[in-house]
């Protein structure tokens, strides 16, 4: 997938003509935090998702699809919490996912600001990917 722009790639079909044009698809934020998910539970970390559940909707009278929240978690906690046994107990990681053009809640900010979390700001999968490992491997050089 070659990206046409920071926060989006070309979505291409598994037996499509290749003269066939493909489609833009934006990166949404569960994307990057999917992979990020993936690779470090790959990694041999614990990692917990405490992002709300969502619900699609269909407007009839726009036409569009929208996301509708179910369940809100507080403000200001991370969509991710990292652990690993081989860190102290009771030790967690706050990591908020956010496409590149994302902005932090007041809550993230303060909490950021205070290195309580640390908020992961990424335009593609692949780079957030690296840029979660290095910042997980750099928090568990601080801790042993």
């Amino acid at each position: 997938m070659k990206p046409r722009h920071a926060n989006s790639y070309v979505l291409k079909i598994p037996g499509m003509d290749p003269g066939r044009p493909t489609r833009r698809v934006d990166v949404l934020e569960r994307d990057l935090q999917n992979a990020v998910v993936e690779a470090l539970r790959f990694d041999g970390l614990t990692v917990l998702e405490t992002d709300r559940q969502q619900r699609r909707v269909f407007c009839k009278g726009c036409r569009r699809w929208f996301f509708v929240a179910i369940e809100e978690t507080d403000r200001g906690i991370p969509d991710l919490l990292v652990t690993s046994d081989r860190w102290p107990p009771f030790t967690f990681y706050g990591l908020e996912m956010k496409r590149r053009q994302g902005i932090e809640s007041k809550e993230q900010g303060a909490l950021s600001s205070r290195r309580r979390i640390d908020v992961l700001y990424s335009g593609s999968a692949e780079e957030a990917i690296t840029e979660a490992r290095v910042r997980v491997r750099r928090f568990e050089q601080n801790l042993l």
